[in-house]
Order: C-alpha cells, then sequence, then structure tokens
C-alpha cells in the first residue's frame, strides 16, 4: 500500500502533466481555465485526504 506521500506525490505530477497539455491545446482564457483545474484538483485531493485546509479564494 502506499503512503499518503507517495499518492500525494502521484497527484501533484498528474496536475503538471494535465496543465502543460491544457498549455498546449488551450491559449484562450488559459488563467480562467488553470485556476478551475487547480480549484477541482485541491478539492479532490482535500476529499481524498491528501491535503488539508488550503484556503482557496473564490474568482467568481
Amino acid at each position: 500500500m502506499k503512503s499518503i506521500h507517495e499518492k500525494r506525490m502521484m497527484e501533484m505530477k498528474r496536475i503538471v502533466k494535465d496543465l502543460y497539455r491544457m498549455k498546449k491545446n488551450q491559449e484562450n482564457n488559459q488563467t480562467m481555465i488553470v485556476y478551475d483545474y487547480l480549484h477541482m484538483r485541491v478539492k479532490q485531493m482535500q476529499k481524498k485526504g491528501l491535503l488539508w485546509h488550503i484556503d482557496i479564494p473564490e474568482v467568481r
């Protein structure tokens, strides 16, 4: 069984890979797309118990 640290690092690598792919494919509204993606991923990681309390400002 993998430790929380290993799971967290796998998630972070996946996030970086996805961000590079988004940057390559999307130039319009890139900042908002990246923010929305990171917001979603942080919430998912918090639900999985890989991240704890992080305040994310709401842009909308």
